[in-house]
């Protein structure tokens, strides 16, 4: 099951970079981003997934996502 799981997210990341790349001025920038630091925790890839998240403060640091990616880092 983990095997699924991580591979489930694995391709998330790739759609969302595929989504990034078409589409990087996107309404859904914010989701986008909190998809990607999910993906990236659910791999334990949680250094990557902090960095993301640092980054996402300085860019929307009034977001209402911050307290569900906050969450995310303590799981």
């Amino acid at each position: 099951m983990e095997e699924v799981r991580a591979g489930r997210s694995a391709a998330a990341l790739g759609q969302l970079e595929q989504h990034e790349k078409s589409f990087p001025d996107s309404s859904l920038a914010q989701e986008r981003d909190v998809l990607r630091i999910e993906a990236l925790v659910k791999l334990g890839r949680r250094d990557e997934a902090a960095a993301r998240v640092d980054a996402f403060k300085k860019k929307w640091p009034t977001s209402t996502h911050l307290v569900r990616l906050e969450a995310l880092l303590r799981q």
